[in-house]
């Protein structure tokens, strides 16, 4: 009977960690499905994943002075509990409106590398190299590490579902 009880006690805990707030939309012009997370507000960035059928696009918009990237643009991503990188580069065109893109392919069997590492571990800062001795770095608060990471994780889960077979 106690053990019962316990189980009572801890599904308020489990089911709010299912608690997946992404945003749903169908493309005007291609009609289809796509999720996305919303822009997450940092300090000097905003970030955003998106996916639909084919693709899942990780992007970062920085927001300070240093905004002008090209298709060599370097984003490294430090996670806190850990001494690990991880490196993406810019697979957008050259912009001075900050936009950093990332595109993986959507699969409905496998999550995509950068995904896996935004779920096992949190980002604790972004290091984006804007140039040849530029770079601009993004801290993220422990609020801010958890919402991404369990907004990865809702991806994860949910991207899967837009891929038709």
């Amino acid at each position: 009977m106690k053990y019962s009880f316990l189980l009572l006690l801890l599904f308020p805990v489990f089911a709010h960690a299912q608690d997946c707030k992404l945003h749903r939309d169908k493309d005007p012009y291609t009609r289809e499905e796509k999720l996305t997370t919303g822009f997450i507000v940092l300090q000097g960035a905003t970030l955003s994943i998106d996916a639909n059928q084919r693709d899942m696009d990780f992007l970062i918009t920085l927001t300070g002075s240093e905004r002008c990237v090209n298709d060599q643009t370097d984003v490294y991503l430090f996670f806190s509990d850990s001494k690990q990188r991880f490196s993406l580069r810019n697979q957008s065109t050259m912009n001075c409106e900050g936009d950093i893109h990332h595109i993986v392919r959507n699969n409905a069997n496998t999550v995509p590398t950068f995904l896996q590492k935004l779920i096992k571990f949190k980002v604790a800062s972004i290091k984006v190299k804007v140039r040849e001795n530029k770079e601009v770095t993004i801290t993220l608060t422990e609020e801010q590490q958890a919402q991404l990471q369990q907004l990865a994780i809702c991806m994860s889960e949910e991207a899967k579902t837009l891929v038709k077979k």
